[in-house]
């Protein structure tokens, strides 16, 4: 979100998703954080509901950039427990979380938004012709909901032996459609190369 951002004033403020990797980084999308300076951002936790002034705001000191993804170290630990993070299983179901808009021409929700997504192959995936191929993968919708403007950066969650697990980040699209693909950045290729202090 934008460091001038206010706890009662979240709805407002925030642009992109992310998600604890660590006591004091933040997983997000690289097109959320490039060509920003560090004073300029700023980092919520503590709620689910953009709408209500119950957030902490936390102060970034650093961001490191590799490809599609991005860690935003913090000045201090946020209220979250940090995510376990792991490598896709193309043969479990994924779940996308955010505060995007519910359609290309819709609004932003105040609630955190929750989207079953399907696993599909990079060949048939019709954002990918338009991108660099190297560590996302392809997802559509696995019901009507998809990822939209505002999700980017925000966590893809699957369960693996009984943990749910963050395998990665919303990236981009073609669209918002119940019938769109989607690319999402795989984190775990990215986290081991950052200490995840």
């Amino acid at each position: 979100m934008n460091a001038s951002t206010t706890p009662d004033r979240v709805y407002e403020g925030q642009f992109c998703g992310g998600v604890a990797v660590g006591p004091t980084m933040v997983a997000t999308a690289a097109h959320c954080v490039a060509n920003r300076s560090v004073e300029t951002l700023a980092v919520a936790s503590g709620g689910t509901d953009v709408c209500e002034p119950v957030w902490r705001i936390v102060s970034v000191t650093e961001v490191t950039i590799d490809r599609s993804v991005a860690m935003v170290q913090l000045e201090e630990a946020v209220d979250a427990r940090p995510a376990p993070v792991a490598a896709l299983d193309t043969n479990a179901g994924l779940t996308a979380r955010g505060w995007g808009r519910d359609s290309a021409s819709g609004t932003y929700p105040c609630a955190a938004k929750t989207i079953p997504l399907a696993f599909r192959s990079l060949e048939h995936c019709i954002s990918a012709e338009e991108r660099q191929l190297t560590g996302v993968f392809c997802a559509a919708p696995a019901h009507r909901d998809n990822t939209c403007s505002g999700d980017s950066g925000g966590p893809v969650y699957q369960t693996q032996n009984g943990l749910d697990v963050v395998v990665g980040l919303v990236e981009g699209g073609a669209g918002c459609g119940p019938r769109d693909d989607g690319l999402y950045s795989l984190l775990a290729l990215k986290s081991e190369r950052w200490e995840l202090r």
